[in-house]
C-alpha cells in the first residue's frame, strides 16, 4: 500500500531486506549496508525479469527506500499464517518461512521456492546477495479512522513502510519530499486542513537500528 501497490482477495504480500550473506548461509549485514535506492531498483527489475511466475502463482517484486522491498504472491489459495523468513540478527544463517496452520502451507512451499530462486539470481550482486522476508499478509481490511471516529486524518512520512500504514486505516497521504524541514512545512502548510495528522521521522529510526545513539538524539533534539 506504501509505494502505491493496490491488493486484490488473492493477494499475500510481505516486506523483504535485501541482506548479505557469507558463504556458509549466515547473515552478516541485514541491510546489505544500507544500498542506494538505485540500485534496489535495479535489482528488484532483475529479480522481477527472472522470477515472474511459481506454481502457478504470480510474483511481483517492488523497490521500497535504500534496502527495502515489496514482495506480492498473487494466486489462488495463498494464506497468511507464516513465519518470519528473516532470522532477525546477524550471525544466524538464512531462513526460511514454516507455516503456522496447514492452510498456510502451499504459501510456504512458493515463497521458500523464491527466496531459493531470488539467491541464485543475486549470487554475483554481494552486498544485496540475499533476501529476507517478514510480515506475511493479506489485506485486513479495517475500518477507517473517518468511519469510527469521525475524523479527517493525514499522514506526513517519508517511507513507503508507514505510508501504507496511514493508508490502511483510511488517512490522506501528503506528499512531502525526504528531509525533516519538508515534513513540517508540509504539516505548516495543510495544518487547518485536517484534524489529526500522523508525523513520521525516520532518521530516528535509522540511526536507532545501527546503534548510533548520539546521531539519535541530536535528531530528536533538532
Amino acid at each position: 500500500l506504501g509505494i502505491g501497490m493496490e491488493l486484490t482477495s488473492r493477494d499475500l504480500a510481505c516486506r523483504g531486506n535485501f541482506a548479505t550473506m557469507d558463504k556458509s548461509g549466515v547473515i552478516t549485514d541485514r541491510r546489505a549496508g544500507r544500498i542506494p535506492t538505485e540500485l534496489n531498483e535495479k535489482i528488484c527489475r532483475i529479480i522481477q525479469d527472472e522470477i515472474s511466475l511459481i506454481r502457478g502463482a504470480e510474483i511481483i517484486i517492488r523497490p521500497g527506500m535504500e534496502h527495502r522491498f515489496v514482495v506480492v504472491f498473487r494466486g489462488k489459495g495463498l494464506e497468511e499464517g507464516l513465519s518470519d523468513a528473516d532470522p532477525q540478527v546477524v550471525g544466524k544463517k538464512l531462513k526460511y518461512t514454516e507455516p503456522l496452520r496447514p492452510e498456510a502451507e502451499k504459501a510456504a512451499e512458493i515463497i521458500n521456492e523464491f527466496i531459493d530462486k531470488a539467491i541464485e539470481v543475486l549470487k554475483e550482486h554481494s552486498p544485496a546477495n540475499a533476501v529476507l522476508l517478514r510480515g506475511f499478509a493479506k489485506h485486513p481490511g479495517l475500518p477507517t479512522m473517518g468511519e469510527l471516529f469521525k475524523l479527517s486524518p493525514a499522514a506526513i512520512a517519508t517511507y513507503p513502510m508507514y505510508k501504507g500504514l496511514a493508508k490502511l486505516v483510511g488517512m490522506e497521504i501528503l506528499e512531502a519530499g525526504e528531509t525533516i524541514e519538508k515534513e513540517f512545512k508540509t504539516l505548516k502548510e495543510n495544518y487547518q486542513k485536517y484534524d489529526f495528522f500522523y508525523l513520521h521521522i525516520k532518521k530516528t529510526d535509522s540511526y536507532g537500528e545501527d546503534g548510533n545513539y548520539e546521531q539519535k538524539v541530536k535528531v530528536i533534539e533538532e
